[in-house]
């Protein structure tokens, strides 16, 4: 099945050339994310300063995202995607020429901003390859953004352990990403009649039979976005695991997202998707909640890997049906689901320091099984709405 997904990709000029916008995206994030401790320490900013800082890139994405549809519909999928790209890695490189807290935070909403707008136009372009293909790429196209994230953090890893500074470092890599990105744009260029024109609203924002979709998009995120911020930080405090064991939380999941990624089109061609959702919501909500009702270690950790599992297929199937929805332009459908959606995603982390702060770590993150009941209740409803 992996096989099958890779051959998929590689079906046209196209397809891989949206499979390198989705490995470019993962790139040029990853590097980033990998310097922030040594920006952090550069500036002098405190654990509040810098978290301040960084709402910059949440705030500019909230702010495009919802006017993204009618972009697309205004230029293209493909054209937006390669035009947002560019943009995205060449922001990826503002933070490490930031002077001071506020120059940081100006430099996060530009790369929020344009990383927003080409979060859309991508999921976009690959649900119109899907479409002209005949059959499903989504998910591995999500599984390449992994694979980006994974040759970026190791990237970042090694710049960092070579001690080369943060101005040399994210240059180099967003000038890598601009180039492969140049070598690809032509590809990526929509026929005319591609772009949907005035048919895209201004302001995309679920309706109707988007509802279903969005809310699963937002239970989905926000389960990432807990995963992704507290997994470590749950086996080193909670189960008192060494630092790089309790670092194998986070790996754990993070492969059981994105390997999945790579089988889950070929699984949900053989078996549906609403048995996919099914599937994938049992796995993530059993493994979970085993993991957090067990104390040891190596049981978390596969918790964490079967949540990533789970949870793989469902943004991807998301995105696809809203922008397949009839009567609703591909582009606004995707805007509107990734605008609730990734609400989700900034929620996620907060919502479970709150919570732990009043009943504990491991009794908050039980709302990770719970969230991955209401995905599979939704995600029913919306298939079979539709």
């Amino acid at each position: 099945m992996l096989l099958h997904s890779l051959r998929a990709l590689s079906a046209t000029p196209t397809s891989r050339a949206i499979a390198l916008v989705f490995i470019a995206n993962g790139f040029v994030l990853a590097n980033w994310f990998t310097r922030i401790p040594a920006t952090k320490e550069a500036l002098g900013l405190g654990d509040g300063a810098l978290g301040l800082a960084l709402m910059g890139m949440p705030l500019g994405s909230a702010l495009i995202l919802p006017f993204s549809g009618r972009l697309v519909g205004r230029f293209g999928a493909g054209t937006l995607a390669a035009i947002t790209g560019l943009a995205t890695a060449t922001a990826a490189a503002l933070p490490a020429f930031a002077v001071d807290i506020w120059s940081l935070a100006f430099a996060m909403f530009l790369l929020g901003f344009a990383n927003g707008a080409m979060d859309v136009s991508m999921n976009a372009k690959g649900a119109a390859i899907e479409r002209a293909l005949g059959f499903n790429i989504m998910s591995a196209l999500h599984g390449m953004y992994g694979v980006g994230v994974l040759l970026g953090s190791t990237a970042g890893s090694l710049f960092a352990g070579l001690a080369i500074p943060v101005a040399v470092h994210l240059p180099l890599t967003s000038a890598l990403a601009i180039a492969a990105l140049l070598a690809i744009r032509a590809a990526l260029a929509d026929r005319p009649a591609e772009a949907s024109g005035p048919g895209e609203k201004m302001f995309a924002f679920p309706h109707g039979p988007l509802w279903p979709l969005a809310c699963i998009a937002v239970a989905a995120f926000l389960a990432e976005g807990a995963a992704a911020d507290w997994s470590a930080v749950y086996v080193r405090t909670v189960l008192d695991a060494p630092p790089g064991i309790a670092a194998l939380a986070l790996a754990g999941f993070s492969l059981g997202l994105t390997l999945t990624r790579f089988i889950a089109d070929s699984l949900g061609e053989r078996f549906g998707e609403l048995t996919l959702l099914r599937g994938g919501s049992a796995l993530a909500g059993i493994g979970m909640t085993a993991g957090l009702l067990q104390s040891g270690t190596a049981i978390a950790i596969l918790g964490f890997v079967a949540l990533g599992a789970g949870l793989a297929a469902v943004v991807p199937i998301a995105f696809r049906r809203a922008s397949n929805t009839p009567g609703i332009p591909p582009g606004t459908g995707v805007a509107a689901v990734a605008t609730v959606g990734y609400t989700g995603f900034l929620a996620g982390p907060p919502l479970i320091g709150l919570l732990a702060e009043a009943i504990g770590l491991r009794a908050a993150l039980f709302i990770i099984p719970i969230l991955a009941i209401g995905i599979a209740t939704l995600g029913v409803a919306s298939i079979r709405r539709s």
